[in-house]
């Protein structure tokens, strides 16, 4: 592939509003590709959509771009929102004891492993989704960039 195709030429609105409606109910690329084109009824190479986001401005106005951004945007959005049903559930299906024991009054073990396995999923999918408010690491930030200075001291220092 050379540097010399023509993007503005390659550029069609209809396919980029379709794509992007894709990624923004939180499909990723390639699928948001496959799906859009079954709707226009052609094929969609993502290697198209990726020229058009490279070029930044395929049709002079800076239209895909901000499109692209947006559903990006909405995207996560919709990730935060899914990881917080996530958490819910997790909450609903911890709190419910109902099942604990069969109706002789024995534990069931079964439904108990099953209730964790299914918490823990949950928990796992909301931290792959919104890993800022979910996950396990912290992040630690601050306003300036930190200095560290690291000093030597031998064994022949007196305190």
């Amino acid at each position: 592939m050379t540097d010399a195709i023509n993007i503005s030429s390659d550029y069609d609105a209809s396919i980029a509003a379709a794509v992007c409606e894709h990624i923004a109910d939180g499909l990723p690329l390639a699928e948001a590709c496959e799906r859009a084109g079954g709707d226009l009824g052609r094929t969609i190479r993502t290697r198209r959509i990726m020229r058009w986001v490279a070029a930044k401005e395929p049709n002079g106005s800076g239209e895909f771009a901000k499109l692209y951004a947006a559903a990006l945007s909405e995207r996560d959005q919709l990730r935060e929102h899914v990881a917080d049903t996530y958490i819910a559930q997790a909450l609903a299906i911890a709190d419910d004891s109902s099942s604990d024991r069969c109706e002789s009054g024995i534990v069931n073990t079964e439904v108990i492993q099953r209730s964790k396995l299914r918490v823990d999923t949950r928990l796992k999918l909301a931290a792959k989704l919104a890993p800022n408010r979910y996950g396990d690491k912290v992040a630690i930030t601050t306003p300036e960039p930190l200095e560290v200075v690291v000093r030597h001291f031998t064994g022949d220092a007196k305190p």
